[in-house]
């Protein structure tokens, strides 16, 4: 995992060293190009991450090297790429969609503060989210080494243990988000009013930290197992619940019926994916 990380932040250098330059521009080189250059900028280093890549897999990978990008599809493994992959493909799309149309419901009830509470509160709850990717993403590929040497004793184990290790960062993170939201969310936006607000996001997100870090853990554990389809599932059902939940509670409690949705919601996914992994280890024995 070392190798897509050095070549991905190479290429977000490149975008921070791009995006100033394009989009104000150079005096007396050119001028600049706005919103334009902002994605031009983007585009350039998204492509040059694309040649990263290919250079590592052709050039600099012993194992990989000669390695052919335009294949001939054969039936069995297109089909079995297909069975694991499309159902967390289309987990991601609904989530994608559905976090528009909370954005859009978030924007009716809190106007532009609804809208940059959503996008600064999601960003700083990355700590958790993506920490919880990254380790979930560890604990597939080490569930799938030992699931296919028939060592699920070795792949349990890792699972309680990148469970512990997510509940520890999980209650520091929740105490955080508790009492200290408004502070946190102060250091991205430091107007009174929108302080306010991201503290009160924080705060209510904060509730379901620990069960949206057993969830993603827990989906690791599937996926390195070949069943991406009970977290999908679980993920798509409950996020599109959020829809009507949040329209509800926002009739009522404004703004912040939306967070609750939100944290209701996750609340639910972790709980309903953890008990179904063990009734599936439970069923094994």
């Amino acid at each position: 995992s070392n190798i897509p990380f050095y070549l991905v932040s190479s290429g977000l250098l490149c975008n921070m060293v791009l995006d100033p330059l394009l989009i104000f521009g150079v005096d007396g080189l050119f001028d600049g190009l706005g919103t334009r250059g902002a994605a031009i900028a983007t585009w350039l280093s998204q492509g040059f991450v694309v040649l990263l890549f290919v250079w590592q897999l052709r050039k600099k990978n012993a194992i990989l090297s000669h390695f052919p990008f335009l294949i001939r599809l054969q039936s069995k493994p297109t089909r079995r790429i297909f069975r694991i992959g499309l159902p967390v493909a289309l987990m991601n799309l609904f989530f994608a969609l559905i976090n528009s149309t909370l954005a859009r419901i978030a924007s009716v009830y809190g106007g532009h503060l609804g809208i940059s509470t959503q996008t600064t509160g999601g960003q700083i709850e990355g700590i958790t989210w993506n920490t919880s990717q990254g380790f979930g993403t560890a604990l597939s590929s080490f569930v799938a080494q030992n699931y296919a040497a028939n060592r699920m004793d070795r792949a349990q184990k890792a699972y309680r243990y990148t469970l512990s290790v997510m509940f520890l960062l999980g209650i520091v993170v929740t105490i955080s988000f508790l009492f200290f939201g408004e502070q946190i969310f102060g250091i991205i936006i430091p107007e009174y009013e929108a302080r306010i607000a991201g503290g009160n996001y924080l705060f209510i997100i904060g509730f379901s930290q620990i069960f949206m870090m057993v969830e993603l853990t827990t989906q690791g554990m599937f996926n390195g197992m070949g069943r991406t389809l009970p977290p999908a599932m679980v993920s798509i059902v409950f996020n599109l619940a959020r829809i009507p939940l949040a329209v509800v509670l926002a009739s009522r409690m404004g703004i912040n019926g939306v967070w609750w949705a939100i944290a209701i919601s996750s609340i639910i996914k972790g709980m309903i994916l953890f008990v179904w992994l063990n009734l599936d280890f439970l069923r094994k024995k």
